[in-house]
């Protein structure tokens, strides 16, 4: 089985199956990337670069599923994400006439928290947390990069005083001492 990350961008490096489905989206303040399977199976990883209280994200992601399903059990779990030990709970509920399982798992950081999120039908479950497993211990994140909030998208505000001429077009920025 290739060993090699199959992504590595914005400070965010992890492997996953070549026949699963990566998309990446950008907001202010936070990255999102989603890797699907061919089926019903998918992993999300969530950055906030704000740092909200884990707990508070935790119970977010919690009540985002009670608010969806009627039928919901949680139950507290142990995992580590990126070496760290974080907030788990592990989630069933039933979709459709079948049982799913979610696992939530949340770290905080001195500069960011980040949710790690997984999902897949039980009877998928078996073939699939191995690969969930896998893409969650292969992740890595560069504080660094991702605290410099490289990835942030740009507006108006976001630009230099000035650095439009009344056309608005950009003008060279460059100075020159006198």
């Amino acid at each position: 089985m290739d060993q090699q990350p199959r992504y590595s961008q914005e400070g965010i490096t992890l492997w996953h199956p070549e026949d699963w489905t990566l998309a990446r989206e950008a907001r202010p303040g936070e990255q999102v990337v989603s890797i699907t399977s061919p089926s019903t199976c998918f992993w999300t990883l969530m950055v906030f670069l704000d740092r909200p209280d884990a707990n508070e994200v935790l119970a977010t992601a919690i009540e985002s599923y009670e608010s969806e399903y009627d039928q919901l059990d949680v139950y507290p779990a142990k995992a580590k994400v990126c070496g760290q030990v974080a907030l788990a709970r592990d989630v069933e509920f039933f979709c459709y006439d079948l049982t799913n399982t979610a696992q939530i798992r949340v770290i905080q950081t001195d500069r960011l928290t980040v949710l790690v999120l997984c999902q897949s039908s039980d009877e998928e479950w078996d073939e699939f947390e191995p690969i969930l497993k896998r893409i969650t211990a292969s992740l890595d994140l560069d504080e660094t990069v991702l605290a410099a909030d490289s990835f942030r998208l740009l507006d108006d505000d976001d630009l230099l005083p000035n650095a439009m001429d009344e056309d608005g077009l950009i003008e060279d920025l460059e100075t020159t001492e006198e």
